[in-house]
């Protein structure tokens, strides 16, 4: 055997030692997959948050800021502006804007409520524009100005139902985050358009844009309760033009109207109800005088027949027993009640409270009280 020979059958058992080895080796190793999660950046097509790296996905699409910030972009889903890059979650989505602090008219507590609906502007305590207030707080994260709002209101718990009775869109504003925002409301026995009715349950909601037309979503408030009954209508008449001294006035502020005023013995039937036959109380008779409360059906009548009580001040000034004095058994609560004047003085301001009605009202009017006598004296 030559030397060729050999080396030929060295080498044929090396491959086969080769082989084996390498069999031995594939046999003994673990088998590893080849397949790896690439996570998908934003804008990326998706069906859930675990496909992105940003770890949002909204309307099928990746969505975040940037792969090092997990927070989520306007639009994605959240339980909390923790998980916004703009801090804000409402209606369960991230949001760059908002409305805040959402308040209804309250009518348990009349200021914000009722106060607003005194027929004679001068006694206004609260209320901007004769109506009930809703109000709400303007929220930008890059404090970009308001240009818009809309307010939806509706008696059902649905915000994008077909008919709401408030729709109102309101532009041209320029107000700042972080600004109060306020839109009156009226609340009408027979409401038209944008107007709300008595004795009815509401649920409200609140839409902002800003100057860059970016808008919130619907932001909720909460429900309330207009109140049962329309408010009274607070009128005064008396019974003398011109007073004087130690003289009983007659002032009247409702009156019996079962009857006419020619058989009636209420002394104040024929200074309410200046017509024939017998008084027919409505806000658009000008016959009838005196204050309009309304029953349970919103039908105008006489305060005197829903049991109203009545709170009377007289002029800022006055004290009681010095310049005046409640006489025949009545007082500064009574519905019609006799005053005399004790002292002289100029056109004074007068003014009564009137409960009920679900809202009080409030009113007055001027008196023109005794001048003091006087007569010329030559100094010398």
């Amino acid at each position: 055997m030559n030397l060729n020979s050999i080396f030929n059958i060295l080498n044929s058992k090396l491959q086969i030692l080769i082989v084996l080895v390498f069999l031995l080796v594939m046999v003994s190793l673990p088998v590893f997959s080849a397949s790896f999660t690439i996570k998908k950046s934003d804008g990326c097509d998706c069906t859930s948050a675990d496909e992105c790296y940003s770890g949002g996905c909204c309307g099928g699409q990746c969505c975040g800021i940037n792969p090092f910030v997990i927070k989520k972009a306007n639009g994605c889903s959240c339980t909390s502006g923790d998980e916004c890059y703009s801090g804000l979650c409402e209606g369960g989505e991230c949001v760059g804007l908002t409305a805040q602090s959402l308040t209804a008219p309250d009518p348990a507590s009349s200021k914000n409520y009722c106060d607003c609906y005194f027929e004679n502007s001068t006694f206004k305590t609260d209320g901007r524009n004769g109506a009930p207030d809703f109000s709400w707080k303007y929220t930008d994260t890059e404090n970009i100005n308001l240009k818009s709002y809309q307010i939806r209101i509706n008696d059902v718990n649905d915000v994008n139902n077909v008919n709401p009775e408030v729709d109102l869109t309101v532009g041209g504003r320029s107000d700042a985050s972080g600004s109060t925002i306020y839109q009156p409301i009226g609340v009408k026995i027979s409401p038209s358009t944008n107007e709300l009715a008595y004795n009815q349950t509401y649920y409200w909601w609140v839409k902002v844009c800003n100057q860059n037309d970016e808008c919130s979503n619907w932001v909720a408030g909460s429900s309330f309760s207009a109140p049962a009954r329309h408010f009274p209508i607070v009128r005064v008449v008396w019974d003398k033009p011109v007073l004087t001294t130690n003289e009983t006035v007659q002032f009247c502020a409702t009156a019996d109207t079962s009857q006419p005023c020619a058989s009636s013995t209420d002394p104040c039937c024929s200074v309410c109800w200046t017509g024939a036959g017998s008084p027919v109380v409505d806000p658009d008779n000008t016959d009838w005088k005196c204050s309009i409360c309304y029953d349970s059906a919103n039908n105008p009548v006489a305060c005197q027949a829903v049991g109203s009580t009545y709170q009377w001040y007289m002029p800022e000034g006055f004290v009681e027993n010095t310049d005046y004095n409640y006489v025949s058994a009545t007082t500064n609560t009574s519905a019609n009640p006799r005053v005399e004047f004790l002292t002289a003085g100029q056109d004074k301001k007068f003014r009564l409270y009137v409960s009920g009605s679900g809202c009080g009202g409030e009113g007055g009017g001027g008196i023109q009280l005794p001048i003091p006598k006087w007569k010329e004296i030559s100094p010398f």
